[in-house]
């Protein structure tokens, strides 16, 4: 399954660069935590969609991802997903 979206990155202090999904990954996936690939500019990576202590679920951009896009707070980014088997 593949899903696109547009989102703002946000800095979470302690959990870095990250942006909040449009949508409910339980409801979605059956499971709190998905693996995916995920892709921005061009630059596809594994990540997790989870809760990190927050009450939404999250997509948190990893260093070297951050370093690699020079990503910033504040910034509109268009995002696709695909669930990693």
């Amino acid at each position: 399954m593949l899903m696109e979206f547009c989102a703002e990155v946000k800095d979470g202090c302690s959990l870095g660069l990250f942006v909040q999904l449009p949508f409910d990954v339980y409801v979605l996936y059956g499971t709190h935590r998905q693996k995916v690939w995920a892709e921005l500019n061009d630059l596809r990576f594994p990540a997790v969609l989870q809760r990190v202590g927050r009450p939404e679920y999250v997509l948190v951009f990893r260093s070297e991802v951050r370093k690699a896009l020079k990503l910033k707070a504040g910034e509109q980014v268009h995002i696709r997903l695909e669930v990693r088997s």
